[in-house]
């Protein structure tokens, strides 16, 4: 049998009980269902689990050597055009590199100038993650 040891409503640790009577004698509240950091309410004798912490979104990322890969030879040219017509900063951010993360701010820019160029859903395909960091 377990029992919950609770402080201020909160659940603080959970102990293997012999008897009902000893985990009254302590203060506890038995219990086969309580985990430590559950809310508990004296009234209705109800645990609540906090809400699940959320998940960090995954970093993901492109090679560029998928990025030409993926690029028919029409577009491998426009975008080798492109890149030589950008900016000083953007080109060895392209050259320098040899990921596109896409959490950066650099990605952002690559992606509105390929969807100026190549659409929407076809840039979409050509930069997808490669993987995940």
């Amino acid at each position: 049998m377990r029992a919950a040891i609770i402080e201020n409503g909160v659940v603080v640790n959970v102990a293997r009980v012999a008897d009902q009577d000893f985990a009254d004698q302590m203060g506890w509240v038995v219990s086969d269902e309580a985990r430590i950091g559950d809310s508990y309410n004296a009234d209705t004798g109800e645990f609540t689990s906090p809400p699940p912490e959320p998940q960090p979104e995954p970093n993901y990322f492109t090679y560029k050597t998928d990025i030409w890969q993926r690029c028919t030879d029409a577009e491998a040219e426009t975008l080798d055009g492109a890149l030589s017509q950008a900016t000083a900063k953007e080109r060895r951010m392209w050259e320098d590199s040899l990921t596109i993360e896409h959490s950066s701010d650099y990605y952002d820019i690559l992606r509105a100038e390929m969807i100026d160029r190549f659409g929407e859903a076809r840039t979409d395909v050509i930069l997808a993650p490669s993987s995940e960091v």
